[in-house]
């Protein structure tokens, strides 16, 4: 059974982007973005390869639109390595590598 894995690295980002529309927009759409974020990470376990895999400097990765952010992701035997989740205007081949 495939299961997901959010690298500390994503925790982080999903934590920075919690605290960023929670300061912009409220605590109430920072908890409604955050949820919508993490039911595309999950529905990507009906559907995996669904999304193309990209090249960057830094490995290759899969890459799935959620908002205004995109989830960096790998598939490795049963789990999806959630890698990043960077916002669209990111520098994200940069981010990456970080």
């Amino acid at each position: 059974m495939i299961t997901f894995r959010l690298s500390p690295a994503a925790k982080r980002d999903l934590a920075e982007i919690w605290l960023y529309t929670a300061d912009i927009h409220g605590a109430d759409q920072a908890e409604n973005y955050v949820a919508a974020i993490s039911g595309d990470i999950e529905r990507l376990l009906e559907f995996p390869h669904r999304y193309e895999t990209t090249r960057t400097r830094n490995g290759e990765f899969r890459k799935m639109p959620s908002g205004h952010h995109l989830i960096f992701y790998q598939i490795k035997e049963e789990v999806i390595a959630i890698i990043r989740i960077l916002h669209e205007r990111m520098d994200w081949d940069e981010e990456l590598g970080a």
